[in-house]
């Protein structure tokens, strides 16, 4: 399986960064976003298939550029990874709507973002896999994370619904639950 082309969002810390340094092990090429990119510069330097672009994912039009731009140095997309979020811990009573605001333009449209961007490319070649982190929270809730929950609530019925739209493009679309880190 390797010389994918592989997009992963999120992958400055955590979860993403783990997948990147994996990914390139398995001698795929990785396109990483985030809005930090201290750790993917440290990353880069010691694998030459490894592009990072400061990208916060709720900018549509930059998602677009840094994906056009893997598209063009690679010459395809295989996989995405939609790793990026934010969790706000604080009790709903606590929170003003905005801050949830915030979750869903991250952990939700940014997904959207990510998948629009990919589509055309993925479309074209007749295939594509595209990943979108969720979380156990998403089904059973949790106190104290009541927008990330909500997030991933959605995420868990946007990935189920666009695996049945993408299959005659041949894209599949699946859920990862990742143990908490």
């Amino acid at each position: 399986m390797s010389g994918r082309v592989v997009i992963v969002t999120g992958a400055n810390d955590g979860i993403g960064l783990a997948m990147a340094r994996s990914l390139l092990t398995l001698g795929d090429r990785v396109g990483a976003l985030d809005v930090e990119e201290d750790k993917l510069a440290e990353l880069a330097a010691d694998q030459g298939d490894l592009r990072h672009y400061r990208c916060d994912v709720t900018d549509s039009q930059r998602v677009r550029k840094v994906v056009s731009d893997v598209h063009g140095a690679w010459g395809h997309v295989d996989v995405l990874v939609n790793n990026a979020c934010i969790a706000l811990f604080k009790p709903y009573v606590e929170r003003p709507q905005e801050e949830i605001r915030r979750e869903f333009e991250v952990n939700y449209f940014g997904y959207l973002n990510a998948i629009d961007a990919v589509l055309p490319a993925m479309r074209e070649q007749g295939h594509g896999v595209i990943h979108n982190m969720s979380s156990g929270v998403g089904i059973t809730g949790y106190p104290g994370i009541s927008g990330y929950a909500s997030t991933k609530g959605a995420i868990e019925a946007l990935t189920r619904t666009l695996d049945l739209e993408f299959k005659p493009y041949g894209i599949r679309v699946n859920l990862m639950h990742p143990p908490l880190t």
